[in-house]
């Protein structure tokens, strides 16, 4: 069974493959939570520079015709990257909604992710909660609403 174990885990993928805090140990929670949110609209700015740089290649070598046509290559290779981000990133944003309560109960519930009380005014969940919503909307729930309208 271990072998077994042991062949199989070539098909194990770790969601944190890009966590950030490996290579900065010092890093916050909130601080994190952005990070990762970030990562997709970095991405999608590195391919729209990389798409206005190659527009304006053709339009300066005199080139008039299918000066779009490198579009498609970079809209279907950002969805590509987005397809491995997604479960890091819908983990990510689905952390801050996850409060529980202790064992034994106290009467609070807490963050689950950090140890910290979920009531608290400025505390990371109240903090997040409203940049965790529109994520859910647009990250979790567009994402798969996009790809099933593509396909």
């Amino acid at each position: 069974i271990k072998k077994i174990w042991y062949i199989m885990s070539v098909f194990n993928f770790n969601l944190e493959i890009m966590a950030p805090e490996c290579t900065i140990p010092d890093l916050g929670y909130k601080t994190k939570w952005m990070f990762v949110m970030a990562l997709p609209l970095a991405a999608l700015s590195i391919f729209a520079v990389v798409y206005v740089f190659q527009l304006c290649r053709k339009v300066l070598s005199g080139r008039r015709k299918k000066l779009h046509s490198h579009a498609s290559l970079l809209i279907a290779t950002y969805l590509v990257l987005f397809y491995y981000l997604y479960l890091y990133v819908t983990r990510t944003v689905l952390d801050v909604f996850n409060c529980a309560p202790t064992d034994p109960d106290d009467g609070n519930t807490y963050l689950s992710v950090h140890f910290e009380r979920c009531d608290l005014p400025d505390g990371i969940h109240m903090t997040l909660l409203p940049l965790a919503i529109p994520a859910l909307i647009v990250y979790v729930c567009g994402y798969p609403i996009l790809m099933f309208t593509l396909l």
